[in-house]
This record gives structure tokens, sequence and C-alpha cells, in this order.
């Protein structure tokens, strides 16, 4: 529920809000809602979220193919690199190719679902598209911090053989494995 006198977000149920002090009612609540035009939210499932991460992929895919074909001149020369022989490994060139572009990969994933999660949006376009966005457990902008300590902490969700991620569907408050760990809420817009 949200707080009539400043916004925040108190669970619900809640006598007072978490943020003001302010006394909270549902009824007050759903009232100041429907008559201050404030939206409506829920929190985000997983598949919406999935759908939305989807989106984000293609983006950051593309943006990743862009960066890659100019680089790879800096590192083959004007010739087409060539495949390794059977039973040889790759190139010294083609190595450091490989890097660089997963390098850039990874520091512009972070950048990009960091910035955006902070930015006014507080969503990443594939979120915004269906309607989400990050907040703080007060219904707050997340911090730069908090959305980079959310990014990384994808790593566990994935490597719990992505039980951090189905643990979505199974919380009451929709969170991942990564939003517990940065204090985070994905809410949808209804």
């Amino acid at each position: 529920m949200r707080c009539d006198q400043c916004g925040a977000w108190a669970e619900e149920g809640s006598a007072s809000c978490p943020s003001c002090g302010a006394p909270l009612t549902a009824e007050s609540s759903e009232a100041a809602a429907s008559a201050d035009g404030l939206v409506r939210t829920a929190y985000a499932g997983f598949w919406l979220r999935l759908t939305a991460y989807a989106i984000d992929v293609l983006i950051l895919s593309a943006a990743t193919l862009i960066i890659m074909v100019p680089l790879a001149p800096l590192f083959f020369g004007t010739k087409p690199p060539q495949p390794p022989m059977p039973g040889e490994s790759l190139r010294p060139a083609a190595m450091l190719f490989v890097w660089t572009v997963w390098g850039l990969s990874i520091i512009g994933s972070w950048l990009y679902f960091a910035l955006f999660e902070i930015s006014s949006w507080q969503a990443t376009p594939g979120k915004r598209v269906l309607g989400l966005f990050v907040t703080d457990m007060q219904g707050r902008t997340i911090s730069f911090a908090r959305a980079t300590a959310r990014f990384f902490g994808k790593i566990l969700s994935s490597a719990t053989l992505l039980i951090g991620y189905f643990m979505i569907g199974f919380t009451a408050k929709k969170q991942g494995l990564h939003d517990m760990l940065a204090d985070c809420l994905v809410l949808r817009r209804i």
C-alpha cells in the first residue's frame, strides 16, 4: 500500500508509513489512488519479467553486434579471420578479440541495466514496454549502488541452477534472489 502523505510504499496491513510515520488505512489508500490519479501497481511475476528480459537481451545483442563489426578489423586486419585447424587453439588475435568483446558486453550490460533502472523510467526498455519498473522496498527509485548489486546478484541467481530466478514465481513479493539481495521490487502498473 502507498502512503497518502509521502507516497512511500508500506507493507499491506501496516498501521503507519515506514518513511514518514503517517497513519495508513487500506480505504484511504484506495481512495487516494483513484482521486489523485496515482498509478496502481502489483508485483511483477515471472513470465512478464522473463519477456522483458528477452526484449532487453535482443537490444543488447544488437548493440554487441554493432560494436563487434568495427572492432574486428582492429584485431584481424582487412582479411577475414580464418577458423583454427582441427586440434589447433584459437589464434592470439582471435582470443584477444573474444575477450575484448566479452568484457565490453559485461560492462555494457551492467551499465545498461543499472543506468536505466536508476533513471526516471526506473526500467529498462524491455520492462518499460510491459509497464514494469524497479523500486526499493519503499517504492522509491533505486540508487546506482543498489542497481549494481541487483545486476551482479543475477550471477548468484544463475549459479543456483536458475533457482534464484524461479523464486520469482513462488515468493510473496515476486522477488528473485538478486532482488532480495539488493532489497528491490519489480512492480507492474495495473
